[in-house]
């Protein structure tokens, strides 16, 4: 899974200008541009994300996701969510 974030001025990119960005870039690859969009980068990087342990809300801020359930439902089925704060040194 490959995800991209795109930011331009610290500001993000237009979705039109990410999406013909991942559309040539796939192509370029040899893969089939219909399949991918900017939407399955933006997903890629929430089920990434997820699955290597990064904390919700820093996800959720960088994907600029407005809610929870926005979020969750993003992640991909089958990435490994963490919920045990156990894992996580307490000061």
């Amino acid at each position: 899974m490959i995800a991209l974030t795109f930011v331009a001025e610290d500001k993000p990119a237009h979705p039109r200008v990410v999406a013909s960005i991942v559309k040539r870039a796939v192509e370029r690859v040899g893969l089939d541009p219909a399949v991918f969009s900017s939407h399955s980068s933006r997903r890629s990087l929430a089920t990434e994300a997820t699955a290597h342990s990064a904390p919700a809300g820093t996800i959720m801020r960088q994907a600029k996701h407005r809610s929870a359930a926005a979020f969750v439902g993003y992640v991909e089925e089958g990435a490994a969510v963490v919920e045990d704060v156990g894992r996580y040194q307490l000061l």
